[in-house]
């Protein structure tokens, strides 16, 4: 079974190439998974050799296996002149739950996202050594760059995301959840989505 997935979005912006239509843009984007399987194939819609490599680092087991069971995901992004900030993504299956925050900055191009990811209770040690705790996206549009290490100056559960006052991360993320879908309805309800 697909998920269902529900897409908004506006953006508003003027210029006379798609730099300064980007580097002025106000808008938001929201789209929020429900439950459901994603296909391996489904990658073959990212042609790009970075996004495949981001794609592979945060989540291994996409091209490993024949379907992801999918528990929830979110993201929201605002976009106020020229600047685009995750705030947050989120995405939870049955084997690792990925948690990220940052920015694109269209003004000049500048990459910052970070990534932290926690392997699902009893997954095991062997595949949980697959995946990468801290994922990082730097650099700029015309040349990103990924990194692995830590974010300076985050603990060790996990860098801490604050949206509509709801800590997303700090302490263990999955020792908080107490249901997936109900994490998820909680994040929903923070962020006043809809």
């Amino acid at each position: 079974q697909l998920p269902r997935c529900e897409l908004k979005m506006k953006f508003q912006s003027q210029g006379t190439s798609a730099h300064d239509i980007a580097a002025g843009g106000n808008g938001f984007i929201q789209l929020i998974t429900e439950e459901g399987k994603i296909h391996k194939s489904s990658l073959s819609f990212f042609t790009n050799d970075i996004v495949m490599s981001l794609i592979n680092k945060l989540n291994p087991f996409l091209a490993r296996e024949e379907y992801t069971n999918l528990d929830c995901s979110i993201l929201v992004v605002s976009i106020k002149q020229g600047i685009a900030r995750l705030e947050p993504m989120l995405m939870i299956t049955d084997k690792i739950a990925i948690i990220g925050e940052g920015q694109v900055n269209f003004r000049d191009e500048k990459l910052n996202i970070n990534w932290n990811t926690e392997a699902r209770k009893g997954l095991g040690i062997n595949l949980s050594t697959l995946f990468n705790p801290y994922v990082r996206l730097g650099g700029t549009l015309a040349k990103p760059a990924i990194g692995l290490k830590p974010i300076e100056g985050a603990a060790s559960a996990g860098l801490a995301v604050t949206t509509g006052g709801l800590s997303i991360l700090g302490g263990s993320l999955l020792n908080r959840m107490k249901g997936e879908q109900d994490y998820c309805k909680k994040v929903k309800e923070s962020l006043k989505l809809k």
